[in-house]
């Protein structure tokens, strides 16, 4: 879109220039003060639209209008004014301006329809000219009758044509024009015409229509907007054609429609079977991996504790210690790849908020790390983006990066033994994109499968291999998200482009990547206060009584609901530690048995879960602000949360 703005007042220049930019991605605009500069560019250059403004110094913008049409030079004008202009700008449109614009917030939103609409109607204008002549050249070539229609109804010519079709002379076709149409006929080229009128297209339409000697033909008109108020059109005896597709066009139809019937019943039917097949494989597997996920938490924060409690303890060398340090750190590297399986394999996390591109990444890339070393894929990170932040979901954005990323795995383990894969990113700060280039040095994609690679179900592997489904997932969550994916590949690299829109970083529920761990006490201690512990496994129950005692705590540690109830009774209790994931309780009901026995006891809870609890729980979590520790967390976590709470109860 190229436009010249005609406006010496600097602010109006800005604020126009400004809601141009906003409306058109490719924009390009010339700002001048003065008629004189607006001629030279005129005659120098090609625009889709003038914006002038009627009052200029030195000089009116009706001036410069009127040079135009001396010069004939057809460019739709604009006419800008303050709004105690707007008689002089409506007589500018009586000398055949195209429309005004006031001054004001209002009419500056509607300035890129107007402008639109302007630069569509001069499009239409100059086409119309060139099929004036056109017409003009081989209208007496041809068998049809040419006719020009004005606007009001008069017929100003009908070729000789005529004579052939309807047995009447050019006068009298034109005299008696309404009388060659039946009464249907007439009404249809009625409606019709009015459609061109207006400036619509329309499809060649066919009508009943008389000759002078009684007897009827089939006659389709095909009509065409000629000049500023007129049609031109023809007329051509169709009759037999008419008839002849009469005929078979129900049976046609029938047999047409059937036809697509079925195949789109047994397209439907293949990909609802293969989608079926593959959902039921991957939620066999979701499953698998979250049970397997869930077991093992229990386990690990044992196994993280009594590492802790060593080290507490404290040991006869350093030697030891770093040793034991360093099975804390693998623990907690656990850890950290059962919550991510936990997140990943959840069926459905629609959910969005701010979230960190280069966390998803890194969080992404360590699900890959051992088949990327077994297969000895190297990656490269070139991470550069200053803003990192989309609003999406964690886990569609990380489903989305693993099938990219295994695509490229793919590919360079079918070219060769070993590859690079390079991740980059980048903002657009004038755009408030992102972009994320993946890039493998794996064979190039063919030029003729590039433009399926995300269709569904495309695949060029042997069947067993793969469903096809992983570009297409990726595609489709990225659109979700606002953004685009595209690839590109040549003979060196494969590069999967990845654009989001940007969102500044507000705070979030945090993924945040924890680094190698060590021990450090957390600080504070208990002074005495009873903890009344409810956890159902015997193992983690002890641990964490042996650990709070050794803090200064009075444990009162229980495995039900019954003993829990009754140890609230008969004392008094300053924090409670429940397990929401023990199998001896039924969370909502036992808390309601808590509020009734001691109503204030629900500003002293502390909550064990797991990453992921079921909609009712964690909505109730949220709802009342209870705190809560996600398993596996470390002791360090579990005194910060209750030196949080003895301050707030302080």
């Amino acid at each position: 879109m190229r436009i010249l703005l005609v406006e010496d007042n600097i602010d109006h220049q800005f604020l126009i220039g400004k809601k141009l930019k906003e409306h058109y991605s490719d924009l390009s605009i010339d700002i001048v003060a003065t008629a004189g500069e607006a001629k030279d560019l005129v005659e120098e250059n090609s625009y889709d639209t003038i914006l002038l403004d009627y009052r200029l110094k030195g000089s009116s913008g009706l001036e410069l209008f009127q040079w135009m049409r001396t010069t004939e030079i057809d460019i739709p004008v604009i006419m800008i004014t303050n709004l105690e202009d707007v008689e002089l700008a409506v007589q500018a449109i009586k000398l055949g301006v195209y429309d005004y614009l006031c001054k004001s917030r209002e009419s500056l939103d509607r300035l890129p329809f107007l402008i639109d609409k302007a630069t569509e109607e001069s499009r239409l204008k100059r086409r119309l000219k060139e099929a004036e002549f056109k017409y003009r050249t081989l209208v007496e070539g041809i068998d049809e009758a040419v006719f020009l229609l004005t606007g009001e109804g008069e017929i100003l010519y009908i070729s000789s044509t005529v004579e052939k079709l309807f047995g009447c002379s050019e006068k009298e076709c034109r005299e008696q024009f309404r009388q060659l149409f039946s009464s249907e006929g007439w009404r249809i080229f009625e409606r019709e015409s009015k459609l061109v009128f207006k400036g619509e297209r329309i499809e060649p339409f066919v009508v009943e229509m008389h000759r002078m000697d009684g007897h009827s033909l089939m006659a389709e008109i095909n009509e065409s907007r000629f000049g500023d108020n007129g049609i031109i059109g023809t007329i051509q005896d169709v009759t037999k054609r008419v008839r002849l597709e009469q005929t078979v066009q129900d049976e046609r139809e029938e047999a047409r429609i059937a036809n697509k019937k079925l195949k789109r019943a047994i397209k439907e039917l293949e990909r609802t079977q293969e989608q079926l097949i593959q959902s039921a494989k991957l939620a066999a597997i979701g499953q698998l991996v979250s049970g397997v996920a869930h077991e093992l938490n229990n386990p690990l924060f044992s196994a993280m504790g009594n590492t802790e409690l060593l080290i507490m303890d404290g040991t006869d060398g350093e030697e030891k210690k770093e040793k034991l340090e360093e099975i804390l750190a693998s623990i907690n590297r656990a850890r950290i790849i059962i919550k991510d399986l936990l997140r990943f394999s959840q069926a459905e996390a629609l959910d969005k908020e701010v979230v960190s591109i280069h966390e998803i990444i890194k969080r992404t890339m360590q699900l890959r790390e051992y088949e990327l070393r077994v297969h000895n894929v190297t990656v490269n990170y070139h991470l550069k983006a200053t803003n990192n932040y989309v609003y999406g979901n964690f886990v569609q954005l990380q489903r989305a990066l693993l099938n990219i990323v295994i695509n490229a795995e793919q590919a360079i383990r079918e070219g060769s033994d070993g590859g690079l894969i390079k991740i980059s990113s980048s903002y657009d700060k004038k755009g408030r994109k992102i972009a994320i280039e993946i890039s493998n040095n794996g064979p190039s994609i063919p030029s003729d499968v590039v433009s399926n690679i995300f269709d569904p179900f495309f695949t060029t592997k042997d069947v067993g291999e793969s469903t096809g489904l992983g570009l297409s997932t990726a595609y489709g969550i990225i659109k979700d998200h606002g953004g685009e994916l595209h690839v590109k590949s040549d003979t060196t690299w494969t590069t999967f482009k990845i654009t989001l829109p940007s969102r500044a970083y507000t705070l979030q529920k945090e993924h945040t990547l924890p680094e190698k761990r060590t021990m450090k006490d957390e600080g504070g201690s208990g002074g005495g206060e009873t903890i009344l512990l409810f956890h159902g496994e015997r193992v983690v129950r002890n641990l964490l009584k042996d650990f709070l005692k050794r803090k200064g705590f009075t444990v009162l540690s229980v495995s039900n609901e019954k003993s829990a109830l009754e140890k609230l009774q008969n004392h008094d209790i300053d924090i409670v530690i429940v397990d929401l994931e023990s199998p001896a309780i039924d969370v909502e009901p036992f808390f309601k048995k808590l509020k009734n026995k001691k109503p204030e006891i629900a500003g002293k809870l502390l909550f064990i879960t797991e990453d992921m609890c079921d909609d009712g729980t964690d909505k109730m979590i949220g709802d009342l602000g209870i705190p809560q520790l996600v398993k596996p967390f470390s002791f360090d976590e579990m005194m910060h949360k209750i030196n949080k709470m003895k301050s707030i109860s302080n």
